[in-house]
């Protein structure tokens, strides 16, 4: 979404640009996390709770919390703010 913003806001694409790209943002909104996914099951890094039914990553293994939970996360959020900060300071000038 913060990538169309930013395409929409900086670039002045219109929405119809944008929305030729869309298979573009879906596959990778949607294609990334089924990455993480697919390579946690086949590595076999699932820590399951009896009590509660729900599943994670990390609680057994440090290194697994670090590489599919933290770093993805800190990615994602590093790469959403940037582009929302250069769309906003660019609606500004």
């Amino acid at each position: 979404m913060t990538v169309a913003w930013f395409l929409s806001a900086t670039r002045g694409w219109a929405h119809e640009r944008i929305q030729q790209h869309s298979s573009l943002f879906h596959l990778a909104g949607w294609g990334l996390p089924a990455a993480q996914t697919i390579a946690v099951l086949v590595l076999r890094d699932v820590d399951a709770d009896e009590l509660t039914g729900a599943c994670f990553v990390g609680h057994q293994n440090t290194k697994s919390l670090l590489l599919f939970v933290l770093a993805p996360q800190f990615l994602y959020l590093v790469l959403g703010a940037s582009l929302l900060s250069c769309g906003l300071l660019s609606l500004t000038r």
